[in-house]
């Protein structure tokens, strides 16, 4: 259980207000030394309340008792006024001691703010002091530094003196209001002693920038010290930059640079030889004039608050490359993305001086750098360049895929050994389309054609040109060249498409990454990758339809070919040739084109393939040679049943339908051996044994008991 709390502990004694003989001035000065008048007066109206809450809880608690006193109480209003009497006297000398409280504490707010106030103004005064003291001071110093010879190392002291009385000469001004009176009539002179304290450093760093790196770093550091940054990078750029610009970049030194590299092909200097020449200028300059201040100040920690990159340095080469050279226009596609890469170049120079990531940000997002990337015409180029890569595209889709427009016969180990090292190689693949696709993807990315800031556009090409051989690929075998097309013609395409399914994703991944040189960000990378690969899958969906038309050419010449054993009927009907022992003579030549086809040089499919190939022909041939020999044994035998219902030669019949079933068995059973003789098991064959079981003689048949199996 938690104790009950006792009466909060006052600042004076409570018996010491039920002394009637001591007066409240006494009991006042008593206590105001053990707290202050704010004090003492909230623990007077603490004790109020306690004696209103004790006197109320007295009555609440004999309350019953009082009510039983009945008639008792003679007088209750009497007795009311008595306790009353005492509490309203009590009441108003607590008042008293307030109200005296409240004027005590009064008056010394009123002093402490006078205090304040007093403090506020000698504080202001010492201010001005020091600010008039250090106003001579800078002064007088600013004498000594005239004094002083040029470049004496006497005066180089003095004035980095100069620039820390300066400095705490700008504090004191910043504590001071700029509105007073003192600071009003103090302008002038300040104004004048800031301008030549800025023209002394300004001197100093003139003659610093021509001066070894120990005086350099004393003057910028004194100028970082005076605060006077913005003045020394303005001075460098009017002093160091300008100069450069006005005299270097300018289009008759850059043309005349131009004509002296080209020697004999001076007359063929175009905009993109005018910018190289003066990335050279430029690259000169910033390595000799530039990097000495800007790699100072990165070395020194004092000093990283300047900024002559973004400040100095690359807003006057941008505006003197756009109002001096004329290369910015996209007519010539070539001679854009020269003059692109050159000013990507130059603008790297620039970027290498930035040392801190924040500085690479802001020459990154300079007002001035947007606008000279806004000047490039890049949308003008890259139209320039897609009707060159889909023109030449487009042409070599209108050829019929064929070996007539292809390279023939089988590529040498030479060729294939420096052309597998090659990312994009066309001459891996033999289909003019194909190697159109091939080079124009490769011409996307190539170093001359492709530009960074078009990677969304070249992307969205590459995935364009992919779609459209697609297409062409899938509308063609369809409707116009696949149906006339031979077999190992087909074999070409599907050549070229398994090649390309299984190196392009690799192979433009590669070349996306050695484009960018390595600077866009993995999520880009990984999408580009993506849709690559949706768009190789559309491509690698198209081989098992190839496959299938390969199997079809192949399959109906051979069927063409078993359309001769309709001849057997005529050998045997109606003659007295005897039974046959061996089979036909058309029957070696049924899987000729199947066996042309796999061992024809130019046709380079894979032997998985070719494999597949083989099965899908001879069971569309075992096929065809089901349906053909079922009718032919179907008409034999309607034949033999209506001459047998009309009683004309029976057995003559009979023994012509033996002879026929015979030779077709034979001829089968050939037709098996060649089907092992490729490498297939003919008795797993489902069609095969469908045709056998057709062909096969009765056990009863003539000469055919002993020949029970193929």
């Amino acid at each position: 259980m938690m104790e009950a709390k006792g009466p909060r502990k006052l600042c004076f004694e409570r018996e010491a207000l039920q002394n009637r003989e001591q007066s409240m001035s006494e009991f006042v000065s008593v206590v105001r030394v053990k707290a202050p008048l704010s004090t003492l007066r909230d623990d007077l109206q603490v004790h109020l309340d306690e004696i209103s809450d004790e006197i109320v809880g007295q009555i609440q608690g004999n309350f019953s008792s009082f009510m039983s006193l009945g008639e008792a109480v003679s007088d209750v209003d009497q007795l009311t006024d008595e306790v009353l009497e005492p509490l309203e006297k009590l009441r108003e000398e607590v008042e008293v001691i307030l109200a005296s409280f409240e004027s005590d504490i009064e008056q010394l707010l009123k002093i402490l703010d006078k205090r304040s106030q007093h403090a506020s103004k000698r504080n202001l005064l010492e201010l001005c002091l020091r600010i008039s003291e250090l106003v001579y001071k800078c002064e007088r110093l600013l004498k000594e530094v005239e004094a002083c010879d040029g470049q004496s190392d006497e005066r180089y002291r003095i004035l980095e003196r100069t620039a820390a009385v300066s400095s705490q000469l700008d504090f004191c001004l910043a504590k001071v209001d700029k509105n007073s009176k003192y600071v009003v009539a103090l302008t002038p002179r300040l104004g004048k002693l800031k301008t030549h304290v800025r023209e002394q450093l300004e001197q100093w760093l003139k003659e610093a920038l021509t001066a070894d790196k120990d005086l350099l770093l004393r003057a910028l550091s004194a100028i970082a010290i005076a605060g006077i940054i913005s003045a020394a990078e303005d001075l460098f750029q009017s002093e160091v930059v300008k100069p450069f610009v006005s005299t270097k970049l300018k289009m008759s030194v850059c043309s005349t640079l131009a004509e002296e590299r080209m020697g004999n092909n001076a007359e063929s200097v175009t905009t993109a030889d005018i910018l190289e020449s003066a990335e050279i200028l430029i690259g000169d300059f910033v390595r000799e004039k530039c990097n000495p201040v800007t790699s100072l100040c990165d070395s020194e920690e004092r000093l990283r608050s300047f900024d002559f990159v973004n400040n100095a340095i690359w807003p006057e080469i941008e505006s003197g490359i756009e109002s001096n050279l004329n290369v910015f226009s996209p007519g010539i596609a070539d001679v854009f993305h020269k003059s692109f890469m050159g000013a990507t170049r130059i603008f790297s120079l620039l970027e290498k001086l930035c040392s801190t990531a924040e500085k690479l940000e802001t020459l990154q997002r300079h007002k001035q750098t947007v606008k000279f990337w806004r000047r490039w015409s890049l949308p003008v180029y890259f139209q320039l360049r897609f009707q060159e890569v889909t023109n030449t595209f487009e042409d070599a889709l209108k050829s019929t895929p064929s070996l007539s427009t292809s390279s023939t016969g089988v590529k040498g180990a030479d060729t294939l050994e420096t052309t597998a090292v090659r990312i994009l190689s066309p001459d891996l693949y033999r289909l003019q389309a194909t190697k159109a696709l091939v080079s124009a993807l490769r011409k996307c990315w190539d170093d001359d054609v492709f530009l960074r800031p078009l990677t969304h556009k070249f992307l969205k090409l590459s995935l364009q040109l992919l779609a459209r051989y697609t297409t062409w690929t899938k509308k063609g075998l369809e409707e116009s060249w696949g149906t006339d097309m031979l077999a190992k013609d087909v074999s070409v395409v599907f050549s070229d498409v398994e090649t390309l399914t299984e190196r392009l994703q690799a192979e433009l991944a590669s070349v996306v990454r050695m484009g960018s040189n390595g600077k866009l960000p993995s999520e880009a990378t990984t999408a580009i990758d993506n849709a690559f690969s949706d768009a190789i899958e559309n491509l690698a969906s198209l081989k098992p339809d190839l496959g299938e038309r390969i199997s079809s050419v192949i399959s109906k010449g051979c069927i063409e070919t078993l359309q001769t054993m309709r001849g057997i009927l005529a050998t045997y009907r109606m003659t007295n040739r005897p039974a046959p022992t061996q089979y036909s003579r058309f029957v070696p030549n049924v899987l000729k084109p199947l066996r042309q086809f796999l061992t024809d040089p130019e046709v380079t499919l894979t032997e998985s393939e070719k494999n597949k190939i083989l099965k899908e022909v001879v069971e569309l041939t075992v096929t065809g040679y089901y349906e053909l020999a079922k009718d032919l044994l179907l008409n034999v035998r309607q034949t033999a049943d209506t001459l047998r219902r009309l009683n004309i030669g029976a057995a003559g019949n009979n023994a012509e339908m033996d002879k026929i079933s015979m030779q077709l068995y034979l001829d089968v059973r050939k037709f098996g051996s060649d089907i092992n003789e490729l490498g297939l098991d003919s008795d797993k064959s489902e069609a095969y044994q469908k045709l056998w079981d057709c062909v096969k003689p009765e056990p009863a048949g003539v000469g055919v008991g002993e020949q029970d199996t193929n």
